[in-house]
């Protein structure tokens, strides 16, 4: 049996909010942050403490952070 949706823990640095969501199956980092309303341009994901490219697929019990791109001079 093909699971549809899959529990994680998501946290946004910025808002320091922390919480357990249900993704689609095959999600992948960029498509969460836009599900949560962020602007992947603004924000770095990693998984399980480790910095990780936006094309990269969820998986069941990830732990995910957004982390605030910083800029300036």
């Amino acid at each position: 049996m093909v699971k549809r949706f899959m529990k994680i823990e998501a946290r946004i640095e910025r808002e320091n909010k922390k919480f357990k969501i249900d993704v689609k199956a095959g999600t992948t980092a960029k498509g969460l942050a836009l599900e949560l309303g962020l602007n992947p341009v603004e924000v770095i994901p990693a998984v399980n403490e480790m910095i990780v490219a936006e094309d990269y697929k969820i998986k069941e019990k990830d732990k995910v952070e957004f982390l605030s791109v910083v800029s300036g001079g």
